[in-house]
C-alpha cells in the first residue's frame, strides 16, 4: 500500500516519510538523553554517598553511625571494609 502510493504521488510523498522518520528519530534520541540524565544522576547520588561512606570508614566512624548517615546497609559497610583491605 505505502509503495503503491509513493510510486503514485512520487517524490512528495516520499519527502513526507522522510520527514517522519526524522522527526521520530529526534524524539527516541531527546528521549533516550532524558531517561540517560536521570539515570547517570541516580547512579551519581548513590556513588557519591558510597564514596561518604568509605571515607567515613577510614576514618574510625562506628558502623552505626555510617548507616544512620548514609542509610546504606550493614552487609554493604562490610563489603567497602573487605574492598579496603584488598588494596
Amino acid at each position: 500500500e505505502i509503495m503503491e502510493k509513493i510510486i503514485k504521488e512520487g517524490s512528495d510523498y516520499m519527502l513526507a516519510i522522510e520527514q517522519m522518520v526524522v522527526d521520530e528519530n529526534r524524539r527516541i534520541r531527546a528521549e533516550g538523553r532524558r531517561t540517560g540524565i536521570v539515570e547517570g544522576k541516580r547512579i551519581g547520588r548513590v556513588e557519591g554517598i558510597l564514596q561518604i561512606a568509605r571515607k567515613m570508614l577510614e576514618n574510625g566512624i562506628k558502623d552505626e553511625e555510617i548507616i544512620k548517615y548514609t542509610n546504606i546497609s550493614k552487609k554493604e559497610i562490610e563489603e567497602m571494609r573487605k574492598n579496603n583491605k584488598r588494596k
